[in-house]
Order: C-alpha cells, then structure tokens, then sequence
C-alpha cells in the first residue's frame, strides 16, 4: 500500500465511467484514518461500529466501498455492498490495485471512447455497442481473469 501511496494515488479524485455510478478512486487528501461514512462518522466525531479497521478504502462506485482488506491482502481488492447491514457483503474484483485499474481505465475507455451511444437496451437485451464489445471483451477476458464477469456484469452481449 505504501507504494500506492508514494507512486500511483492520484492527487484528486479519479472519475472512471461505469454503467451506473462512476467508479471514484480517491486522492490523497481523501485516503487515511477518518473516512466519512465509511470508517468515520463527522457528525458524533467518533469511529463507524462495525468498520473493519484493517480495510483500506481505496474509493466507492454508488458509495459501495472499493477497499483492500489489509489484514487479509490475498483476498484482493472487493467492493462491498452499502447499506446491506454490515461490511461482508459484495465481491472481489482485483487481485491487485494494478488490475483494478487496467479493468476500470479499460471499461471507462469503452463507455467513452466509440460510439456515442455506447449502450442498447432493446428487444435483443442490454447491450454494449458492437465495436466498443469488440475492443473490450477480449481485453477483460486477459486482464480481468477470474473477475471478468464483475467487469462485464449486466452486458447480455458480455
């Protein structure tokens, strides 16, 4: 994680499209000890019960935490589930924050970077417009690996 720190952790914030809320990762001045929200509640001034002290939140996607559990670094980065009683539900996504972010440049670059509507929700179902499917499916099928469904979810042509 230091080396995150010292050499990848963006200054401001970074916005990478999504299907729905955009992936934030955040920057330096939001990454520490008294995350809003999250690990720390402004309002008492006090810790948030139930807040795991080992994660280390990395950004949110809709205020779904996006975290590195440092206690158990081999489960790679998740993204939990706010507001589902507590902090055990939601999914791995990355073994690594390298693969996080190869992942969420690469889906931002296909919502963004081809056609001008880049999704088609008709009879044939949710769709990724063809050639930003063809640019993105076969890359997340390498780098995304065993996550590539996390990447691809809610893409019927995925």
């Amino acid at each position: 994680m230091i080396d995150y720190l010292n050499r990848v952790a963006p200054a401001e914030d970074v916005y990478f499209d999504t299907v729905g809320n955009p992936l934030e990762l955040y920057g330096l001045s939001r990454l520490g000890a008294r995350q809003d929200g999250y690990r720390w509640n402004s309002v008492t001034q006090q810790p948030i019960p139930g807040w795991n002290p080992d994660f280390f939140l990395l950004g949110d996607e809709g205020a779904d935490p996006v975290l590195l559990n440092l206690g158990h670094p081999e489960m790679g980065i998740q993204r939990l589930l706010h507001g589902a009683g507590d902090w055990e539900a939601g999914e791995a996504i990355a073994d690594t924050v390298g693969q996080l972010l190869l992942c969420a440049a690469a889906r931002h670059h296909a919502l963004t970077g081809f056609e001008e509507d880049p999704i088609i929700d008709d009879d044939k179902g949710f769709n990724l417009a063809p050639r930003a499917a063809e640019w993105l499916f076969p890359r997340l099928r390498r780098w995304a690996g065993d996550y590539y469904y996390a990447w691809t979810a809610g893409f019927d042509n995925a």
